[in-house]
């Protein structure tokens, strides 16, 4: 019975009479018509909207939100809703007085005609935007291929503007068809070369021509080439090819054998390692277990890895013979354990094992 009260047609005229419907669904745990639903959701933002001080921070934001939900909901204008559309006119009015980037004029020129500002006093204005617009259009053919963002925000905004189509679609093919050659280009210089610079250049050129779209063919050809990269026998000193390659996969979409992984995150550590200055535990046993980590790897020695097997031998060996000279057996013992693991000679622990012995009981 009460499902059939909502069979009538629902205007501004008898909405209090449509939410008291609502209210006895809600007591009868009944679910009212979806649609009608919705209207009462909506017309309670509204509500909010109208009762917000104009002058608060982010008011302007609620009323055009509370317009286009009241819009896209087909609301009735009930007197609170009329408050709000006047709210956001004025508004809309300001913003586009004071905007500043095109951008900020096209949305406040949106604005405008969600909340149902007369467009044809507004004429000059979209006639400004679209101008502003293809004059970014124009200065994004000129930028370096480094960034999508600004090729792709140029294309949006020339959209919404009402920049003509052709101008639009000529601009993106004008780029697109730099990031091919720029593709083409940098599978040149990676092709058959264990190059960190020129794998990482691949990779961000895939990664630019992706975001523009370039086609499936390029793309696959040059993701192929990438994958062959990944393939070859590699040695100690192409490493730090390795660590970039495998760094550079995911802006190339290309998936990465296991072991390439463990020995890029390996070089990455012991390349660290290498380079830092070891005078204290912590930055030793770090560096040690950069070194085990990386032999348990299986990476092919780099030379980075001697270099820290090497200041690793010398800062235990160092730290052994103070530990030698009136130092508890612990100390010793420790020193001694340190030694090992960082792979100091036998014969470099003799005289430390004899002292060690013979302050046992």
């Amino acid at each position: 019975a009460l499902q059939a009260l909502f069979e009538i047609d629902f205007t501004v005229d008898n909405f209090t009479y449509l939410e008291f419907l609502l209210s006895l669904c809600d007591k009868a745990h009944v679910p009212p018509p979806a649609n009608l639903q919705q209207w009462h959701e909506v017309a309670k933002g509204a509500r909010v909207a109208a009762g917000t001080d104009v002058s608060s921070n982010g008011a302007c934001q609620m009323f055009h939100e509370a317009v286009r939900r009241s819009t896209d909901v087909g609301l009735p204008a009930i007197s609170e809703l009329l408050e709000v559309k006047a709210r956001a006119q004025a508004c809309a009015s300001t913003e586009v007085s004071e905007a500043v980037q095109v951008s900020e004029l096209l949305r406040a020129l949106s604005d405008a005609r969600a909340s149902g500002v007369d467009m044809t006093a507004l004429a000059s204005v979209e006639s400004q935007a679209r101008t502003l617009a293809a004059e970014k259009l124009a200065r994004s053919l000129t930028l370096e291929l480094t960034d999508a963002r600004p090729f792709i925000d140029a294309w949006e905004v020339a959209e919404v503007a009402g920049v003509p189509a052709q101008d639009i679609t000529a601009a993106r093919a004008s780029v697109k068809g730099r990031a091919v050659a720029r593709v083409t280009t940098a599978m040149t210089a990676a092709d058959g070369m264990k190059s960190a610079e020129a794998i990482k250049e691949l990779g961000e050129a895939m990664k630019f021509g992706l975001k523009l779209g370039m086609s499936q063919p390029d793309v696959e050809a040059a993701r192929e080439l990438y994958s062959r990269q990944l393939e070859a026998d590699f040695v100690g000193v192409d490493m730090a090819f390795v660590e970039q390659a495998v760094e550079s996969a995911d802006a190339a979409k290309v998936a990465v054998p296991a072991d390439l992984s463990s020995w890029a995150a390996a070089f990455t550590k012991v390349s660290h390692f290498a380079t830092e200055t070891i005078d204290d535990k912590i930055t030793m046993q770090s560096a040690v277990e950069a070194l085990d980590f990386a032999r348990s790897s299986g990476m092919p020695e780099p030379p980075e890895m001697i270099t820290l097997s090497d200041k690793v031998k010398t800062k235990a060996t160092a730290d052994l013979q103070a530990a030698t000279t009136g130092q508890s057996a612990q100390v010793l013992q420790q020193a001694v354990d340190s030694a090992i693991k960082a792979g100091v000679p036998e014969s470099d622990l003799s005289a430390a094992r004899e002292v060690l012995a013979a302050s046992l009981p």
